[in-house]
């Protein structure tokens, strides 16, 4: 099974003129792209899993923390807090992330929208993989 990891972007630039990161090296083709925030303080999102879809996180301004849980109950946590990183996030993991009042979330994914993709109720991700 794959494993959440972290992605590395180029920083373009300098401290004086700024950066450019292009979100380059994304291991699957993007079809959707969605940007989370702000969200109110100590405010939990996600908290779902993903049947088949991949994606990818990054955090623009201000930081996240992302909780994972492995179909097989392997627990990860992440701290996203800069838009020349993301998190690469497999299907099948249990996610929620807690943002801070600066930040935004970018979700890259390798599906198009579909609620029939997600798992919504923590209790059904636990039975479907009989833990």
């Amino acid at each position: 099974m794959m494993k959440p990891y972290i992605l590395s972007f180029p920083k373009i630039g300098t401290k004086e003129k700024g950066f450019l990161v292009p979100f380059e090296h994304i291991p699957f083709p993007i079809e959707h792209v969605y940007c989370i925030g702000p969200v109110p303080e100590g405010e939990s999102r996600g908290n779902h899993a993903k049947k088949t879809n991949t994606q990818v996180l990054i955090a623009i301004g201000g930081s996240a923390i992302l909780s994972l849980e492995s179909p097989d109950g392997v627990q990860y946590e992440f701290t996203l807090n800069s838009n020349d990183t993301g998190l690469l996030i497999p299907a099948g993991f249990w996610r929620s992330a807690i943002l801070d009042k600066n930040c935004f979330l970018v979700g890259l994914h390798s599906i198009k929208y579909s609620e029939e993709d997600y798992i919504r109720d923590y209790s059904e991700f636990k039975k479907m993989n009989n833990r």
